[in-house]
Parts: C-alpha cells; structure tokens; sequence
C-alpha cells in the first residue's frame, strides 16, 4: 500500500491523464499526492550569451511563480486527498535524462 503518491507533471495532457489515475490510486489507498514540476536552467555561457545571466535568472523566476500558479490550479481539483505541491531546479539537468542513462 502506498504511503503518499509522488506525480510529476509538465501541464501536458498526459500528465493531467497520468494525474488522475494517481488521484484514484489515492483515494483507493488515502495516499496523500506530491505534485511536482521541473524547472529546468538554460546555460547561457553554452550560446556565447554569459551577459544574459540576468535575463535567464528572471525568466526562471517568472517560470517557476508560472508553474507553482499552475500547481496551485490542479491542488483543489483533487480536493478528496491530502495535496502537497513543489516547483524544483534541475541545475544539472539529470532530471532531463533518460532512465538507464546514468
């Protein structure tokens, strides 16, 4: 029995698809859900564009306050379970890589 659900989501249909069938294997087990999504970071120096730092950081900002707003959105859509909800950094990009890659 699931303790608590953890669901990755990047907004896309499949990920509202994969969401719902994570919210009926909660309410099945009264798991609590994590909703998590990834904001990955752009290294400017890799395009000649190190100047652009500060651009990038803002745009990350507004990313994540975009994606926490969106978070926020789906929490009350699965108001039966307990909802807990987290916008992460991928500094190094290893969420980006495919399983087995490692």
């Amino acid at each position: 029995m699931p303790h608590r659900i953890l669901v990755p989501t990047d907004f896309s249909p499949s990920a509202e698809a994969a969401l719902a069938h994570a919210g009926a294997l909660a309410d099945r087990f009264g798991a609590p859900l994590h909703l998590l999504h990834v904001v990955h970071q752009t290294n400017t120096d890799l395009y000649g564009l190190g100047t652009a730092e500060a651009h990038t950081d803002r745009l990350r900002e507004e990313a994540e306050a975009s994606a926490r707003a969106q978070l926020a959105e789906l929490a009350p859509k699965r108001a039966a379970q307990e909802v807990h909800t987290a916008v992460a950094q991928d500094p190094d990009g290893s969420v980006r890589q495919r399983p087995g890659a490692h």
